[in-house]
């Protein structure tokens, strides 16, 4: 049995086919045409063609395009152009990359970003950091924003000493620098030349970088602490030192790779920096900003009655609309008749971590510095300005200056965020 259709080509079946599909009955006869091709042997046939073709070929021959009809029709029986049908193919839908051809010459760029946007990025201190390059960690193999990770160095505690401390150099740029102008005697050079130390300075020193996390320095310190004990002759610290480090590549003698230390107090000498970091930027703010004590301010005080969440949204939604409200964080204090309820050895706080804002819907962080600050570290702060002596505090950046002090309170946050207790 032979196909019925096979005179058909494939587009004309197609159209037939999506006419009976969505037109009505009525008016399937009338827009169905005869798609019969005139294939034939027939000498009659070959001749009307071959007139057809005459002025095709003639129009591709000359260059010219002639309009006129042919002279045995008459012009009052041609169609107009209007009504002729087209093919059956261009009554079908046409794909985009057909239609829209693209010219490859031309490349299409993103539009330039205006001042005012670049401005309002920078003062944001979330886009400040995940716009931070990404860096390796090497304790866990991640890569993240360099604001997220910490900068981890080789130092010499003194110029009579061999070991090379692997320390947080990020933390300890004040340090580094008194070092640095100590250094600069000649009868300090020397002790350093003769304690054949590395060839880099205090403030030039090659860094890897690790997460912030109280919990990957804690389990990271039981493990050198135990293959200190097990291996002879080579320091634990040496199988995460780059390899870019050992000698004879790197600056650090095979002598030196011996004498690598790891501190066994790392996690709480961490945490002691990072305090201290949050403070000193907080202070800064202080000192810098101009518009401490206006209501539209950096800091906005509000009172709380308990601590618990209901309090806190409730006291968020007397503060007013400020401009810019989602890049701030909550501060609380606890001060007053509030008495903080948790294990002061604890890293648990009784608020959350989050808090949405009834004014702009979005969240923000709380910083419990009860929790995140030492005693000592709260004193030091409540000196640093009388803001500071109110029970909570909003935290809203307005200039490129208060954003290091939010990334400061943020590590900090992450340090112990996901860990209930710091203390064995």
């Amino acid at each position: 049995m032979g196909c019925p259709n096979r005179h058909l080509s494939y587009a004309a079946w197609r159209l037939q086919v999506l006419r009976r599909v969505f037109l009505p009955p009525h008016e399937i006869q009338s827009s169905t045409h005869n798609f019969r091709r005139d294939l034939s042997s027939s000498i009659h046939l070959r001749s009307e063609a071959r007139q057809q073709n005459e002025p095709l070929s003639r129009e591709k021959s000359n260059g010219l395009k002639d309009n006129s009809p042919p002279r045995n029709v008459r012009l009052d029986t041609l169609p107009d152009p209007e009504d002729v049908a087209l093919r059956p193919s261009q009554s079908l839908p046409q794909s985009p990359l057909l239609t829209k051809l693209r010219d490859p010459s031309v490349k299409k760029r993103k539009r330039a970003p205006t001042k005012e946007e670049t401005e309002r990025l920078r003062h944001n201190p979330w886009a400040v950091a995940l716009a931070s390059p990404p860096r390796y960690c090497i304790a866990t193999g991640a890569r993240l924003p360099k604001a997220f990770l910490g900068d981890y160095g080789l130092l010499r505690p003194s110029a009579e000493s061999e070991s090379l401390w692997f320390m947080p150099v990020s933390l300890l740029k004040d340090e580094l620098k008194s070092a640095q102008h100590s250094s600069q005697s000649p009868d300090a050079q020397e002790q350093t030349k003769s304690a054949a130390t590395p060839s880099f300075g205090p403030l030039h020193i090659p860094s890897v970088r690790i997460v912030h996390r109280f919990r990957l320095l804690k389990e990271a310190t039981k493990r050198f602490l135990v293959d200190r004990l097990s291996r002879r002759g080579k320091s634990a610290v040496s199988s995460i030192i780059p390899f870019r480090w050992r000698y004879p590549h790197g600056p650090l003698s095979s002598r030196a790779e011996k004498n690598l230390v790891w501190r066994e107090d790392m996690p709480q000498f961490v945490l002691k920096n990072l305090r201290k970091e949050a403070v000193k930027e907080l202070a800064r703010v202080c000192r810098h900003d101009q518009n401490i004590t206006t209501s539209d301010g950096v800091w906005t005080a509000f009172g709380l009655s308990d601590n618990s969440e209901r309090p806190l949204l409730e006291a968020l939604k007397r503060l007013p609309d400020l401009e810019n409200m989602e890049w701030g964080g909550v501060l609380v204090l606890r001060q007053g008749n509030i008495q903080p309820e948790c294990d002061p050895d604890s890293f648990i706080s009784s608020f959350p971590d989050y808090v949405t804002l009834p004014q702009r819907g979005k969240k923000v962080p709380v910083f419990d510095l009860s929790v995140l600050l030492s005693e000592e570290n709260l004193e030091e702060l409540r000196r640093t300005h009388p803001k500071f002596q109110e029970s909570a505090l909003f935290f809203r950046p307005g200039g490129t200056t208060p954003v290091e002090p939010m990334l400061a309170l943020w590590r900090l946050k992450g340090y112990v965020m996901y860990d209930s207790e710091h203390s064995d």
